[in-house]
This record gives structure tokens, C-alpha cells and sequence, in this order.
């Protein structure tokens, strides 16, 4: 039996849709797994996975509740129901307050423990508090994961760990079995699919760039799907400087359904993030649809363009002018005909589809792959 946990999950993201995608890949294969998880927020998506038959076990939020209470419960409910030769497999690393206590009750029951972290070890927060205690339990991990080749290194920099490192990709759904064609153009419509949160993803910068790179005279436009905590901030910013009237404000989304619509019609992606964990969701999304990404050097998202210039290319730097001068580099390219939907397409089959993750993931796990 393989336990898919987390002990952290909010009402969309990109642990979330990995969880969804997981579990949907391990239905479909017949592998007999269980979910428990302990929700921040109503999640949508483990609804959908109970609609479809797959057990769950959920802490629902409680108001107030500042100790980690579910958390540790949710741990003492899974691992006394763990038999020798089960996994716990950790979507996104355990808090800091319960790790080395998931890791010891379940080697305690005959288990394993694997966990894949949601951010690069360089822009995970650990308590002091339980800085002595996060780095045992990661020695005593059964499987450490990676979700990037980027982020691999940085296991015994930060922890102290010496041990394998298994790179795994996220598993994503597909849902473009072929890329989409790209629109005429220009103008060359550029798009951002994700939360609207400045700390995170650098939003305020980015209209800025774009702004800039029409005033200096290139035909762009740029797209906004996503809702989040800067919205209406970001929105009034935008409204006072977009004299053009270049920038569109769609929402929030859910990729499950309006990809299609959201990725048909823009030429480019771009993501100017500050941080991020592995190739993001959005980008593996864009990959699939055979759109050219602009994108930031951070996290594992240097896996999926480094190297690969018929993929996308990196921010030279995440100030309005990087992603200015950015925006050109790319508007340049679309001119001259030097960008395709095979290349980023070529790059999705050849290392982030369903079935390399998968692969991956048997490996990290040491269960015999099953037919995909």
C-alpha cells in the first residue's frame, strides 16, 4: 500500500495539482493506494478525487488551530495504519514540527518514507526551532526527492545529507495530445497563467517590462490569468500606466478546463518569479501546448530551457528592464521565424510526459513499473 500524503494543502496550486495528477496516473494503473491529507482550504480537487472513487482520509481546517494539531494527528492516524512494505509517499516535504515523527513511527511499523519538496532546499524556510530535527528526519528518509536536476545539489548544502538524490518529475496530465498551431501576429501576445502574489511571482515588475517594451515601440500585448492576493493592486498599478491599453486582466482560472482557451491564442509564456521549487506547473502546461516560454532562472525551471533555446529562453535579471530587454530578445525571434510549437513540444516528450515522470518515480520507489 502506498500512502499519499501531505500535511499542508490550500485551494489550488501547484502541490495540489500535483496531487491531483498523481493520483489520477495511480487509478488508472490499478496500484492500490490510499490519500490523507490536511487541508488549509476547502480543496477542490480532493473532492473530484473522491467523486472518482479514490479513499481519502482529510483534515479539514479548524479555525484557529496555530500547533499543528491536525498535522500531527493526520501523522499517528497513517502510520498506525501502516503494514511492512508500505510507502508514505510525501507530496511536498513535512513540516518542519512533524517530519522526523512521520519518518520514525512509520520505520517503527516496517514502512518507507519518500518526500519530494515543493520549493529547492534554498528557499525553504526551517525553523531554527527544529532546524536539528528536519535535518535527521531528511537523513532517515527512505527516498529523498528532487523535482529537478537544478535543486539536486542542494540536499547536503542545506541539510547536511550525502545520500542518493532521486530526480523525479512532476506528473502532470496531458491535455494537449498534440501541440496547438501558433496565432498570426503580430502582435505578439504574451501571457501569465498564476497567482497574483508580488513576494512569489514578481508581477508588479513584469507589467512594467511589458509596458516598456511597448513604449519603445514593439507590438506586445500581455494576458493575465490568475487570481491572488495583489490583484486589485496590481490592477490599479497597470490601469494608471497602460496608456495603450495593452494589458488584459482575465481572472482566475482552472486548468483542468480553460487551458485550451487560455494558451490558444498567446505566442508566448513568460513566468518572472523570485523563487520557485521545480519546473512549475504552468510551464509544463505551456510545453505541452508547444508554446515558447520567457522565464526566470530560479528553481528548477532552469531544467526545462537551459540548453534548450527552442524551448524558451532565461531573464538575464527580474527587473521590469531584464524582462523588457527579455520581451524583445523573444519579439525578435517570432519575427525572424526562429520559433516553433516543436520545439517546446520536444522537450516535454523527451523528459517531463506522464510516463517519464512515472518511470521516475517507480525508480525512486523501487516498485516494478507497471504498463502506462
Amino acid at each position: 500500500m502506498i500512502w499519499i500524503f501531505s500535511d499542508y494543502l490550500t485551494t489550488a496550486g501547484g502541490i495540489e495539482t500535483y496531487l491531483h495528477a498523481l493520483c489520477v496516473h495511480l487509478k488508472s494503473q490499478d496500484i492500490p493506494f490510499r490519500v490523507a491529507v490536511c487541508e488549509m482550504a476547502p480543496c477542490p480537487v480532493v473532492d473530484e478525487l473522491e467523486a472518482v472513487g479514490i479513499p481519502v482520509y482529510r483534515q479539514r481546517r479548524i479555525p484557529g488551530d496555530r500547533w499543528s494539531m491536525r498535522q500531527r494527528f493526520l501523522t499517528r492516524y497513517v502510520t498506525s495504519r501502516l503494514n511492512p512494505g508500505d510507502w508514505v509517499y510525501c507530496v511536498r516535504q513535512p513540516r518542519d514540527e512533524i517530519y522526523e515523527s512521520l519518518v520514525d513511527r512509520s520505520h517503527k511499523r516496517g514502512a518507507r518514507v519518500a518526500a519530494s519538496w515543493m520549493l529547492t532546499p534554498d528557499c525553504l524556510p526551517v525553523s531554527p526551532r527544529y532546524r536539528a530535527s528536519f535535518n535527521r528526519a531528511v537523513a532517515k528518509t527512505d527516498a529523498v526527492i528532487s523535482v529537478s536536476h537544478t535543486g539536486a545539489g542542494m540536499y547536503e548544502r542545506h541539510y547536511g545529507y550525502n545520500g542518493k538524490v532521486h530526480v523525479v518529475p512532476y506528473h502532470n496530465l496531458e491535455f494537449f495530445p498534440k501541440p496547438l498551431p501558433l496565432p498570426s501576429g503580430p502582435p505578439w501576445r504574451f501571457g501569465y497563467l498564476g497567482r497574483i502574489d508580488d513576494s512569489h511571482k514578481n508581477v508588479f515588475a513584469l507589467v512594467e517590462g511589458c509596458l516598456a517594451a511597448f513604449d519603445s515601440g514593439l507590438p506586445v500585448t500581455l494576458d493575465v490569468f490568475g487570481g491572488g492576493p495583489d490583484l486589485e493592486r496590481l490592477q490599479v498599478f497597470t490601469a494608471e500606466r497602460d496608456h495603450g491599453g495593452i494589458v488584459t486582466f482575465h481572472g482566475a482560472y482552472d486548468h483542468r478546463h480553460d487551458l485550451d482557451r487560455i494558451l490558444r491564442p498567446l505566442h508566448c509564456v513568460v513566468y518572472t518569479s523570485h523563487y520557485e521549487g521545480g519546473p512549475c506547473f504552468s510551464l509544463l502546461e505551456a510545453m505541452q501546448a508547444g508554446r515558447y516560454v520567457l522565464a526566470s532562472p530560479v528553481g528548477g525551471i532552469p531544467d526545462l530551457y537551459e540548453g534548450h533555446p527552442e524551448a524558451g529562453i532565461l531573464l538575464s535579471s527580474l527587473g521590469s528592464e531584464g524582462i523588457a530587454e527579455g520581451i524583445r530578445i523573444t519579439a525578435e525571434k517570432f519575427v525572424k521565424g526562429e520559433i516553433s510549437i516543436a520545439g517546446p513540444r520536444s522537450i516535454y516528450d523527451a523528459s517531463y510526459s506522464m510516463q517519464r515522470a512515472s518511470a521516475a518515480w517507480h525508480r525512486a520507489l523501487e516498485l516494478s513499473e507497471r504498463e502506462n
